[in-house]
């Protein structure tokens, strides 16, 4: 599937938007903590097309993109706005 996730920095908080699109399965590379948080401690947060059904506050754009990806991802680098600079260049 797409991964397509709407982020809002709120304060020290990064917000994944309701109906962002994140992985459906995770990648085999994929962390232990970060397979736990979406299979059990935030699991009533997406969908099983992947969607995510409210808005979920992070503390770090590597918890988004890593919880939106399913996989180990850097957020700095791999968060990207609509012309596909990435966060990193924009901070």
């Amino acid at each position: 599937g797409i991964v397509d996730a709407k982020v809002v920095k709120q304060g020290e908080q990064y917000i994944l938007l309701k109906n962002s699109m994140g992985a459906i399965k995770p990648t085999a590379s994929c962390p232990k903590d970060v397979r736990k948080q979406r299979e059990e401690i935030l699991a009533d947060k997406v969908d099983k097309s992947g969607k995510v059904t409210e808005d979920v506050a992070f503390n770090s754009p590597s918890g988004v993109s890593q919880f939106v990806m399913y996989a180990a991802s850097n957020g700095k680098i791999d968060l990207k706005d609509e012309t596909g600079k990435t966060l990193k260049e924009l901070l």
